[in-house]
């Protein structure tokens, strides 16, 4: 039986960054949106009613109670058996090698037989034996969705779970979170953009700099920033930058992924790459960054080419943003200009893992200008990203292109339709261009 959830925060964080006086009630059957700027507080919050902010380094003052019990004063096996928590960064919650063997893993430890009707649910049952190390991210997240449908947990947090989704996959997350409100299960949901929510009608706590600013019924307080997203394109072409003649590429022991793929890219470019989960859109960004060897045909470079992953953290090596950006051996001016461009001036001395999800992105973004890359192909950079972060974003790659750079951009996000001077489909390993 499933009886309401009650939270009060009273304070919980780290040693630079805190949550206070956070406190609502979410009933069986509801959702709890949760919105705000990167860096408001919204997965510190979600950690926080998990309890796995004590492991992370931080602390939680207060009470979540569920079935009158403070969950927060239990350990973590007990308030696994009620909770499941899937991160914003899927690929931190798995740890099997294979998708049978991850799945079959997670039902072992809550003591369930490893039937497959959940990986049936999501559509994994066929990539049942592809390795872990070879799913795109939104192939990730659908893993552990399938793991909450055989689990079956009381409550289920999400932070940010449409980042990696394509918009196809998107309609159909939505039709599952509403078979768990049917199930009268608890939904707490962390998402940038409050308007992917409003047909479930959920409760709404919007964060700010770690304080409520609003909790109740749902509104949309981001359509003030909607033409604010509005950018110039770039119209005066230059030099190529890039030639990729007749690219195939195949994984080994599997069907060709890229076919036939022709492109040219030019300096002061901003290029768009869109598709579904697992087309292949990492591999062709590897690909034209020099990561992976083309099967047939050859990429020609005019210049120095780097691949940000949709992962920053695999990009950046060094433990604070002063410390990664002053590896990169520059002029002092340059990397104050730099700094204050990229919005990293509050975080200069943070530790990486407490940065947030933007903040993270600035940084690497901030660390490819400073090492003097000519080409630029970002996975995913809009990924949880709020509206604000967003602009700030868009700010920094008009900042690149205007220094004579060539940016191409693997995303799955409607908002950036418009930044782009030409924007391709990638779809069954052929790419073409988009109207």
């Amino acid at each position: 039986m499933v009886s309401k959830l009650s939270v009060g925060i009273k304070t919980a964080g780290y040693s630079d960054f805190k949550i206070e006086n956070v406190f609502f009630e979410i009933k069986p059957g509801e959702l709890l949106l949760i919105t705000g700027r990167s860096g408001s507080g919204k997965t510190t919050l979600l950690y926080s009613i998990s309890n796995l902010i004590k492991i992370r380094g931080g602390f939680v003052n207060g009470y979540v109670l569920y079935n009158n019990i403070n969950l927060l004063e239990r350990d973590l096996k007990e308030v696994f058996e009620k909770i499941m928590i899937i991160p914003q960064e899927p690929w931190f919650a798995t740890v099997g090698y294979s998708v049978y063997t991850e799945y079959c893993h997670t039902l072992s430890v809550y003591g369930l037989k490893c039937e497959l009707n959940g990986l049936v649910k999501t559509g994994l049952i066929n990539n049942i034996d592809q390795s872990t190390f070879t799913l795109s991210a939104g192939q990730y997240q659908r893993l552990l969705i399938s793991e909450v449908f055989a689990v079956k947990p009381d409550i289920i947090l999400f932070d940010e779970p449409f980042t990696y989704i394509d918009l196809e996959s998107r309609i159909d997350f939505i039709k599952t979170i509403e078979s768990f409100l049917e199930e009268n299960r608890i939904v707490i949901v962390v998402d940038h953009i409050p308007s992917n929510w409003r047909k479930v009608e959920p409760k709404l706590i919007i964060l700010d700099n770690g304080r409520v600013k609003y909790y109740g019924h749902y509104i949309d307080p981001l359509d003030e920033h909607i033409n604010r997203l509005r950018v110039k394109k770039n119209l005066e072409y230059s030099d190529i930058s890039l030639k990729a003649v007749n690219i195939w590429f195949k994984y080994p022991y599997e069907k060709p992924l890229i076919k036939g793929v022709n492109l040219e890219l030019h300096y002061s470019e901003i290029i768009g790459i869109r598709g579904g989960n697992g087309v292949g859109k990492t591999t062709l960004l590897k690909i034209l960054s020099g990561i992976y060897k083309p099967w047939k045909g050859f990429v020609d470079r005019n210049g120095r080419a780097i691949y940000l992953p949709e992962n920053p953290l695999l990009y950046l090596t060094h433990p604070t943003p002063r410390l990664e950006l002053e590896s990169c051996s520059v002029e002092d001016d340059l990397l104050r200009e730099v700094v204050e461009v990229f919005d990293l001036n509050r975080v200069i001395d943070k530790p990486l893992k407490h940065l947030s999800s933007g903040e993270r992105r600035r940084l690497a973004l901030a660390s490819c200008f400073l090492r003097n890359y000519d080409l630029y192909f970002l996975d995913e950079p809009s990924g949880g990203l709020d509206y604000h972060s967003l602009i700030q974003l868009i700010d920094m790659i008009n900042y690149i292109v205007e220094k004579k750079k060539t940016v191409v951009i693997a995303h799955h996000d409607p908002r950036l339709k418009n930044i782009f001077d030409k924007e391709y489909l990638l779809s069954n390993g052929v790419l073409v261009e988009s109207n």
